[in-house]
């Protein structure tokens, strides 16, 4: 006797992978904002980049929906690491103000 369909149970495994996958990336965009070094911060947005851009993902483009996911927060990463670097470099730029007595 079947619980649910066959269709069910794929849906059930996709939306666990999903889930798998956000958190993943949450983790290491949270990960990636404690990191000081911009030149770690490039490799990572780098390796977030290369993700996105191969053709083996954790879950296939083919499947419309949870196969966008793991993209998208591939490129969360990127623009995540990308507003810290330009953060970063914004403190860093900030004219030192001299106290006049």
């Amino acid at each position: 006797m079947k619980f649910l369909p066959d269709s069910w149970l794929v849906l059930l495994a996709c939306l666990a992978v999903l889930a798998v996958c956000v958190l993943i990336f949450v983790v290491v965009l949270k990960i990636a904002m404690k990191i000081r070094s911009w030149k770690v911060k490039l490799a990572a947005m780098g390796l977030s980049a290369l993700y996105v851009l191969s053709p083996l993902d954790l879950i296939p483009d083919a499947i419309i929906g949870p196969g966008q996911i793991d993209d998208l927060g591939a490129i969360a990463t990127f623009i995540g690491l990308a507003i810290s670097i330009y953060k970063d470099f914004k403190n860093k730029k900030k004219p030192q103000q001299t106290q006049q007595q």
